[in-house]
């Protein structure tokens, strides 16, 4: 049978939440491996504190196994711990072993799948259980619009910057506007991973102002992904 190493996977979406309801089944035909469930440890992860995931295989026709994690069908290296016991005999002249990895939660691993790999090394038969974090997006705070020069002049360049800090996932974007016209230069911006596994970025936009107007209202339009827009708003009085 084709699907003999398949997961039927349910997932269930509902509008006040951001991460899907994932239940799985796996087909557990005679002479074939069972996963149990990959657990978690603890069982609710949060952002930059650390994460072990956990999970055990029975029913293997052999001890000559090859087991490693995988992130988005990569596998897992710098960063990430990986343990596995010694192949054990178990009923029925099966074997069984368990592996974890363990790692600090960050940002990165936001609607991320993991997955456990067994392959036979004798006849390159491979089995996979998977799982993803049950992260919750996080809404970057969003700081004032500052200048670099107190009093600035026309004719003179001057700098605007918006920083929006502590976000997940990372995925984020900045437009700026000038009296409501959205420029089309291009800021100059940054974006960082924290210590805590959220991310930070900062937006520098460029301007002169040529015109003869004393004053003009720049805005500055922040676009996450999965959590919605914040503007923010300063008006620059030149002389």
């Amino acid at each position: 049978m084709d699907d003999y190493n398949s997961e039927i996977r349910i997932e269930v979406l509902h509008a006040s939440l951001t991460c899907p309801i994932i239940k799985s089944y796996f087909f557990h035909f005679p002479g074939m491996p069972v996963f149990s469930q990959i657990a978690l440890d603890p069982e609710t992860p949060k952002y930059g504190k650390p994460l072990s995931l956990n999970c055990t295989v029975d029913g293997l026709t052999t001890n000559d196994i090859m087991s490693d994690w995988l992130l988005e069908d990569k596998e897992v290296t710098k960063g990430y711990g990986v343990k596995r016991t010694s192949v054990n005999p178990s009923a029925g002249g099966t074997y069984c072993m368990q592996s974890s990895v363990q790692f600090n939660v960050s940002a990165d691993h936001f609607e991320k799948e993991f997955t456990f790999r067994v392959q036979d090394k004798k006849n390159s038969q491979t089995f996979k259980k998977y799982a993803v974090l049950p992260l919750q997006p996080v809404v970057p705070s969003v700081s004032d619009i500052t200048c670099d020069k107190p009093h600035p002049k026309r004719g003179e360049k001057i700098t605007l910057s918006c920083t929006a800090s502590n976000f997940s996932p990372d995925e984020i974007r900045f437009v700026w506007c000038k009296d409501l016209e959205k420029s089309k230069m291009c800021p100059e911006e940054e974006i960082k991973m924290n210590r805590n596994g959220l991310y930070s970025a900062v937006s520098k936009f460029h301007d002169v102002c040529n015109d003869a107007k004393m004053e003009i209202t720049y805005t500055c339009a922040i676009y996450h992904i999965k959590t919605g827009i914040i503007e923010k708003e300063k008006t620059i009085q030149f002389s």
